[in-house]
């Protein structure tokens, strides 16, 4: 059994035991501390039962496992060394083991070879370290002596006069008495007669030639532990005041009792061996004693001699030196001594030099005894032959000196040696139980397969039931937050003013061109003192939800494992991935989860924030995200911070997720997994250089307007609104912010954008230049400087600042939440400055073009349609600047007349110029092209922090100060863009005319089995008088009845019996007319990238009818078959209008009642409709009449319902929710309409006293303009030319069968369309999808369209009619 034990790994859970008992009692007082000792006593007994059996039985494996435990020991002691320090408990603890472990050894192999008749006389100095250190009262206790025997057993005999009563006294005393005990039996070594037989059995288990071999074996041990290993060490009290030549070998450091106890036996026992030696056999009980020595004698005189220069050498102290010349007074002295240096060349050397070295330079530290020793000694060396010469001269006394650094530098060579041929074993020994770890991890793996298959049987249906609760529990949870959501805003039954959230912050949703114009409700969630006065009075400090009392008592646990257990309950879970979501506010950490139908996103940490636009159930909970593949439209790799291991994913509703996973390799298997999965929406644009040469020939030939050039080259190379950092940026493009009159077709309106922001002035060139020749001659240096410098020198750079960063990006939306909690915790819980604070458009200018040299930033997309972020609609209170001019709202230039819209629409025509698209192409060299990187860079004056650039790998550094340096640099200094081109960028070559693209398409089977394709023409362009007086050079743009076009002509007219209701234009060209109750269905092809831009193909159709008797919808497919019944409604609430997506995502139904229904459809084609409805219907609350009109803006998320009640009420399609009312109509509203390129919105009502009023409203429920038509309007529609190129017009059908249209930027009357024998009320309008027609339809069924010059120049669009 003691075999078995010792060949799986007892010797090193032992050590593992004294490693963990050193751990536990580190920080204990006194009392636990003897504990402590008791406890390391007894495993000093364990491990001496292992020594004797070691050194009792025969054979190389057994003696195998003392050395074993020496090397075991070791390695614990050098791990508690590297942890505690030399000098700690726990190192002596352990070096004092070692010691025990090794005289245990020799001392066993001493009593069975010499205990025949033989008195047991010890050597001398064997006592002083066997007598265990106690306290004095220990001494009155019996000595408990416990022999080994062979077989890892011991017997106890304990005296006669054993106080009985160990019970009496304190616990410390016990205690005391315990630790007495447990010293006397493992330190006693008497023998008496009933050991005699046991010892004598015990040495017949080893032969005649092992013994030698293993007294030798540890005698070296033991030697090599003393020369080579570092002592523990305590400080000497004494004061050496004699300094010489010799002082810098002598040491400040004396052993520990234990250590000097050891080396002092070791050394008393080499000098009793030899002595013996010397004896002649004239005893025959004597015979195997001797016999063992004499075959150790040239072992034991070399060690001796090595022990004996060690003692000696000045390193010791005085005491142990000492101590070394005891072997003086011994009997045999002058023999033991001569034959123990004539053993090795060097040690007589050694001695003669170290004992002159004592005799001379210490004499006054010695006693008068020590003193006599040291001329005894002397004298004893003169009869072996070796004289030593007195130190007469300092050249002999050099010599000497020179002599001990010899001997100090061997002595250090044999330890390096030592040392590595110990390194090597303790290796080898520390693999030695890898095949037993590996067949018992192996065994215990299967044991635990088989229990865990047993629970899982077991508790399988458990887990199921429980899963199935949480998840039934978490989707009422779910609809309760639903029907709060639904009725608890303004226009709902349970609005409570207290808790709805009154303030708004920018909606995260991208509308087309990434354009991001929605504003959501939110709590600002601020203290007071960051507002203005007038705003405390309305001001809601809590950020509470409406009715979250009902989940105040909610138990469930809805942690990230809840939610991945639902997850994984109801969908199948191919793969998991570790990453981050990246958000401009935060990098909330978590798991992405590829379902087979679904990605879901778990966060790890909490949703704090109530203005989080993810979604959560109550605060607190984590964040979960989940998209459909359906969802998904685009996916791009990215970089984040630098590296190149994050991902972005566009879905189609406008929303963008940026997402950083642990490495690139994990990244790109993500990427890969998601391309695999079926993507019906999924955009496929293939490689980027391709992608770049055909966006970058569909903007030089007219079919991309600058801004969305300039918007697909920041999403092209990685920039982002989900990170501040890299965020998207845009130029600069005036440079007149003083002017009451601004002339856009002045080339010295406009900043130069062949150069960068900071060098439009000549003078300032010469500033950079010198910049960057200054600190080339700093990097240029000799690396000498890179040792004492705590960073390296930077790489040249002409700026230290960079034109986009978070800084910056802040600065300017620091109006804007949520936004203005980012800047407040960016600058520390304050806002800036008044006088840096972003005040003034001019001043911005002024700073990034010429008056600082820190600040070149340019400008960030909001500048072109963003008019909120300009503007205090908060009531932050900013302060005031130096001159007391308040921080307000941004001041604007005289041009603008103060208004944020109208600069905005100013600087969208601006960017698209003639100027700047001849010019903008150098621009896009800087920040894109060949001029970011190299020569070109340093040429253009546009070289920036190399901590800017990507390439940058921060996980090559490995200083951690500077890799921690360069990280903050990267987070804070801003990211140049990815180059995108590395030739000049070409210019732009097209001309006004070429602006509005011929858009074909291709039908499949379906509703428009039967149409052809049509093709549209082109028209000029004249002039017109200014659109705004102030500004001269905008332009109308080129779309029927623009005011800069032709009059329209009438060149298509069609009478039908039947009155056409809606007229909807395709992307593919084609119109559509509708009869009332009807409702289209489009499925549109998948996009196939850039190169199908202005191509566009219907793969499936159908059409919808209602106000059916039986209060059922019917889909109808093609038109010689029979309409399929598609949903049942509700008879006692009849529909009154419908509308729907242009994807078929989702259709609504507006009731009698004032309710609009949802439903979210899916196409599928494996069913007979080939469209289904998915989950439950929505029913959103608000209005209080019968819904007379809805429109739908697919482009902006949003619908706009209008009502008898008066009221129009936005709705975001996203999360189907209130957004907000547009109210102080004159009556019931009566048509509404919104635009696709600007989100804006026109309703219509009509008052009692006749005609009709016109509303235009921002997306945001900002009113722009009101007037008074005298006709009434029946129909409204939007103009959809490209914004920047064009003023779009909103066109009404009126009453008299005129269409009379004013402009979209303040309601300005345009010009009035008409056509004879059109004298009817125009009950539906709409603009064909290239704008260079107009469809009306009259309520006696006729359909009249004009275009923008003489008809049989253009062809005219396929008009499709779906009547019957």
């Amino acid at each position: 059994m003691a075999q078995v034990m010792l060949d799986n790994g007892l010797v090193e859970t032992l050590c593992n035991v004294i490693s963990a008992v050193n751990k536990v009692y580190k920080n204990y007082d006194f009392d636990v501390e003897e504990e402590q000792q008791l406890l390391l006593g007894d495993i000093e007994h364990f491990l001496a039962c292992i020594v004797v059996r070691s050194c009792s039985l025969g054979g190389l494996q057994s003696f195998q496992h003392l050395d074993d435990l020496v090397t075991m020991l070791g390695i614990l002691e050098d791990k508690e060394k590297e942890i505690h320090g030399m000098t700690s408990e726990a190192v002596r603890n352990i070096r004092k083991i070692r010691m025990h472990v090794l005289k245990e050894a020799i001392d066993h192999i001493h009593a069975i070879y010499k205990v025949d008749g033989e008195s047991n006389v010890l050597p001398r100095g064997y006592h002083s370290y066997s007598e265990p250190k106690l306290k004095p009262m220990v001494s009155t206790y019996p000595m408990v002596d416990r022999s080994y025997s062979v077989d890892g057993r011991f017997t106890a005999y304990v005296g006669e006069d054993v106080d009985d009563d160990v019970e009496s006294g304190t616990p410390h005393k016990i205690l005391q008495r315990q630790l007495s005990m447990s010293e006397s039996r493992r330190y006693s070594t008497l023998l008496d007669s009933r050991k005699v037989h046991k010892l004598q059995k015990e040495r017949q288990g080893v032969s005649d030639n092992e013994a030698p071999q293993r007294f030798q074996k540890l005698i070296y041990l033991a030697v090599n532990m003393i020369l080579f290993l570092d002592p523990v060490v305590q400080r000497r009290t004494e004061v050496d005041h004699h300094v010489d030549s010799f002082s810098d070998f002598c040491s400040d450091a004396s052993y520990l009792d234990e250590e000097r106890s050891f080396i002092e036996y070791l050394y008393d026992l080499l000098v009793d061996c030899l002595s013996t030696i010397q004896e002649r056999t004239r005893v025959r009980n004597r015979k195997h004693w001797h016999s063992l020595l004499w075959s150790s004698r040239d072992v034991l005189r070399v060690q001796l001699g090595r022990l004996m220069v060690h003692m000696l050498s000045p390193g010791q102290d005085i005491a142990m030196r000492c101590y070394a010349l005891n072997l003086a007074q011994g009997p045999k002295a002058q023999n033991i001594l001569k034959t123990t240096l004539q053993s090795n060349l060097q040690h007589d050397v050694k001695v003669v030099v170290y004992l002159h070295d004592l005799m001379t330079n210490h004499s006054q530290e010695l006693n008068e005894s020590q003193a006599e020793d040291t001329k005894v000694f002397r004298v004893l060396l003169e009869k072996c032959g070796f004289i030593p010469e007195p130190l007469k001269s300092q050249q002999l006394r050099s010599s000497l000196a020179e002599d001990m650094r010899v001997f100090e530098s061997e002595r250090e060579k044999n330890r390096m040696m030592w040392r590595k041929q110990r390194e090597t074993y303790e290796r080898r020994q520390l693999h030695k139980l890898d095949g037993l770890a590996k067949e018992i991890s192996h065994c215990a793996m299967e044991v635990t397969q088989k229990v865990v298959m047993d629970q899982n049987m077991q508790r399988k249906k458990l887990l199921e039931e429980v899963r199935h609760g949480m998840a039934e529990n978490m989707d009422l949870r779910r609809r309760w937050h639903n029907i709060i959501q639904q009725l608890t805003h303004e226009r709902a039954v349970w609005y409570d003013p207290e808790y709805f959230p009154t303030s708004w912050q920018l909606d995260p949703t991208e509308g087309p061109a990434r354009v991001r114009r929605r504003l959501q409700r939110c709590h600002l969630g601020l203290n007071m003192k960051y507002l203005m006065p007038e705003k405390l009075t309305e001001y809601q400090e809590s950020c509470k939800e409406p009715l979250s009392y009902l989940f105040e008592d909610c138990t469930e646990h809805a942690d990230s494992a809840v939610l991945i257990s639902r997850t994984q309950t109801n969908e199948a879970i191919k793969n998991t991935a570790k990453c981050s979501n990246v958000t401009p506010s935060s990098e909330t950490p978590g798991e992405l989860l590829i379902g087979s139908n679904n990605v879901y996103f778990v966060g790890d940490d909490g949703v704090l924030d109530s203005n989080s636009t993810w979604e959560k159930q109550s605060e607190g909970e984590v964040m979960s995200l989940s998209w459909s593949y359906e969802e998904i439209r685009e996916i791009h790799r990215r970089w984040y911070q630098l590296r190149d291991d994050g991902l972005e994913i566009f879905l189609t509703n406008g929303k963008t997720f940026l997402l950083a996973f642990e490495n690139q390799k994990e990244r790109d298997y993500v990427y890969r997994q998601l391309l695999s999965m079926d993507l019906p929406n999924h955009v496929e644009l293939g490689n980027i250089g391709a992608n770049i040469g055909a966006i970058t020939q569909a903007w030089r030939s007219g079919q991309m307007t600058n801004f969305e050039y300039l918007t697909q080259l920041n999403k092209i190379a990685g920039r982002t609104f989900n990170d501040l950092m890299q965020y998207p940026v845009f130029p600069f493009i005036l440079a007149d912010y003083t002017s009451e009159e601004l002339n856009l077709e002045y080339p010295k309106s406009y900043r130069n954008l062949l150069k960068p922001i900071a060098v439009q002035y000549k003078d300032m060139e010469s500033v950079y230049i010198d910049r960057y020749r200054w600190l080339k001659e700093e990097f240029d240096k000799p690396e000498i400087v890179h040792g004492v410098e705590l960073m390296p020198p930077t790489e040249p750079h002409h700026y230290g600042s960079h034109y986009s960063n978070s800084g910056t990006v802040l600065q300017y939306v620091v109006r804007l939440p949520p936004f203005t909690k980012m800047f407040l915790q960016y600058q520390d819980q304050h806002f800036d400055l008044p006088d840096r604070t972003f005040h003034s458009v001019g001043t911005a200018w002024r700073l990034s073009s010429r008056e600082s040299t820190s600040d070149v930033k340019e400008l960030i997309p909001e500048f072109f349609f963003l008019p909120e972020f300009l503007t205090n609609g908060e009531r932050y209170n900013f302060g005031r600047k130096q001159s007391g001019e308040p921080v307000d709202h941004v001041i604007l230039p005289p041009w603008a007349k103060q208004d944020a819209r109208l600069f905005i629409l100013i600087h969208r025509q601006a960017l698209e110029s003639d100027y700047v698209s001849q010019h903008l192409h150098g621009w896009v060299d800087l920040v894109f092209g060949f001029k970011q990187k190299g020569k070109a860079a340093v040429e253009a004056i546009n070289v920036f922090h190399p901590a800017t650039y990507f390439g940058l790998d921060v996980s090559s550094i490995e200083d951690p100060v500077k890799r921690r340096a360069m990280e903050t640099m990267i987070k804070t200094y801003g990211q140049t863009p990815r180059q995108l081109f590395t030739n000049p960028h070409p210019q732009r070559s097209f001309s006004d005319s070429a602006m509005y693209p011929e858009v074909t398409g291709m039908y499949s089977p379906g509703i428009f089995s039967h149409i052809a394709t049509k093709d549209a023409n082109k028209s000029q362009q004249t002039k017109i008088e200014r659109p705004i007086q102030q500004v001269k050079g905008l332009k109308w743009g080129n779309y029927v009845g623009s005011p800069t076009t032709p009059e329209p002509k009438v060149c298509w007219r069609e009478t039908y019996s039947t009155v056409v209701a809606k007229l909807v234009a395709l992307p593919t060209g084609s119109l559509c007319g509708l009869a009332a109750n009807v409702c289209l269905f489009v499925m549109y092809a998948k996009e196939k990238g850039v190169s199908s831009i202005n191509t566009t193909d219907i793969e499936w159709s159908a059409i919808l009818s209602w106000g059916h008797p039986d209060g059922v919808m019917r889909l109808k497919q093609k038109r010689n078959t029979e309409p399929i019944n598609f949903i049942h409604t509700n008879t006692s609430d009849q529909i009154s209008c419908c509308n729907g997506l242009s994807d078929c995502r989702q259709f609504f139904a507006g009731t009698v009642s004032g309710v609009v229904i949802v439903y979210n459809t899916k196409f599928n084609s494996a069913r007979l409709s080939n469209i289904e409805v998915v989950g439950n219907r929505v029913r959103l609350y608000g209005h209080n009449g019968a819904i007379t009109c809805m429109s739908v803006c697919t482009p902006y998320s949003i619908l706009a319902s209008g009502s008898q009640d008066g009221t129009c009420i936005i709705w975001d399609l996203n999360r189907l929710c209130y957004i907000r009312t547009l109210s102080g109509h004159s009556g019931p509203v009566m048509a509404t309409a919104i635009s696709d390129t600007m989100g804006d919105i026109a309703t219509t009502s009509r008052p009692e006293t006749g005609g009709s009023d016109l509303y235009l409203w921002t997306i945001n429920g900002n009113l722009v303009s009101k007037l008074h038509c005298d006709s009434v309007i029946h129909s409204l529609t939007f103009s959809h030319a490209p914004e920047g190129t064009s003023i779009n017009v909103i066109a009404a059908g009126l009453h008299t069968g005129i269409v009379r249209l004013w402009s979209s930027w303040d309601l300005k009357p345009v010009r009035e369309i008409y056509a004879d024998e059109f004298n009817q009320p125009v009950v539906s309008l709409v603009f064909s999808h290239d704008c260079n027609f107009l469809y009306a339809a009259n309520s006696e069924g006729t359909v009249v369209v004009w275009n923008k010059s003489e008809q049989g120049k253009q062809k005219i669009p396929a008009f499709i009619p779906f009547l019957k």
